[in-house]
C-alpha cells in the first residue's frame, strides 16, 4: 500500500514537468542590427517551434526594456510574422532589451537606441526658453542674433530638463533669431524692453547665471587662476629651497672657518 502511495504522489509531483514542454524562439528585427532612432519603429518577428522542430502560430508576449530597465512597450503579437512596435519619443539612449515570454519560456536580446541630440527654442515676450526634447544630454553651443548682433550660450542640460535666458537690448524691435546649427527659430519685430546699451542674453537660473552672452564664465576665470596658482606655487618653493640651502652653506663654511681659527 505504501508503495502505490509513493508511486502516486511521484507521479502528482512530477505531473507539470511532465506538461511542461520546451519551445524554441529566434528574435529577427528590422533593421537587422536592431539600432533604432527615437521616434522610430521596429519590427520584430518570433520563430516559434515545438521540441521537433514544428512552428507553431500562436500569440506571444513582447516586452522592450530600455537602458534603465525599465518597460517600454508591452505587447502581444502572433508569432512567424514580422509586426511594427513604435517607440515612445522619450526613450533613453544606449542598450535595450527584447524580452519574448512563450507559457514557460523566456528569451532576451539586445536592441539599442541612436542618440538623439536636439533642444527645443521658445520666444516668450523677452525670454528664450531651451528645452532639451532629446534622449541625451544637451550641451550645444546656442547662437543667440539680436538685430545684427550675435552671442554664445552653451547650456547643460539632461533630458527633459529646461533654461531661460532674458534677452536684453537697448529699447526698441529687433529681428532676433536662435540656432545650434541644426534647429533654427526666428522672430521678427520682437520688443524688448532695454537695458543701456547692452545687447545680448542673460541667464535666469539662479545657480548658473554666467552674465551678458559672449563673457567670460566665471567657472573658467576661476579654474584659469587656481592653475596659474598651482604653477607659482611650485616656483615659488622650488625658489624657496635653493635659497634655504644657500643658507645653510653659508653657516656651514662660516663655522668652519671659526673652527679652524681656534
Amino acid at each position: 500500500m505504501k508503495k502505490e502511495i509513493l508511486f502516486l504522489l511521484g507521479i502528482f509531483l512530477l505531473f507539470p514537468l511532465i506538461l511542461a514542454q520546451t519551445y524554441k524562439m529566434e528574435v529577427s528585427t528590422i533593421p537587422e542590427d536592431k539600432i533604432v532612432n527615437i521616434g522610430d519603429s521596429i519590427q520584430i518577428k518570433i520563430n516559434l517551434r515545438d521540441e521537433a522542430n514544428n512552428l507553431i502560430n500562436d500569440n506571444v508576449q513582447i516586452r522592450l526594456q530600455d537602458v534603465k530597465e525599465n518597460f517600454i512597450v508591452e505587447q502581444i503579437i502572433q508569432s512567424n510574422a514580422f509586426e511594427e512596435i513604435k517607440l515612445p519619443e522619450n526613450i533613453i539612449a544606449g542598450e535595450g532589451k527584447i524580452i519574448v515570454n512563450y507559457k514557460e519560456n523566456e528569451v532576451s536580446e539586445s536592441f539599442f537606441i541612436g542618440e538623439n541630440k536636439k533642444a527645443k527654442f521658445e520666444i516668450q515676450g523677452e525670454k528664450l526658453i531651451v528645452t532639451n526634447i532629446g534622449n541625451i544630454k544637451y550641451d550645444k553651443k546656442i547662437y543667440i542674433t539680436i538685430g545684427e548682433t550675435t552671442g554664445v550660450k552653451s547650456p547643460s542640460l539632461s533630458v527633459g530638463a529646461s533654461t531661460s535666458y532674458r534677452l536684453i537690448a537697448p529699447a526698441g524691435v529687433y529681428n532676433i533669431k536662435i540656432t545650434d546649427g541644426q534647429d533654427t527659430i526666428t522672430r521678427n519685430e520682437v520688443r524688448l524692453t532695454g537695458t543701456g546699451q547692452v545687447i545680448g542674453a542673460i541667464d535666469e537660473t539662479p545657480a548658473s547665471r554666467t552674465g551678458i552672452t559672449g563673457g567670460i564664465q566665471p567657472d573658467e576665470e576661476n579654474q584659469d587662476m587656481l592653475t596659474n596658482f598651482k604653477a607659482s606655487k611650485f616656483v615659488y618653493i622650488f625658489i624657496a629651497t635653493i635659497f634655504g640651502a644657500m643658507i645653510l652653506l653659508t653657516i656651514e663654511r662660516q663655522y668652519g672657518r671659526k673652527s679652524q681659527k681656534r
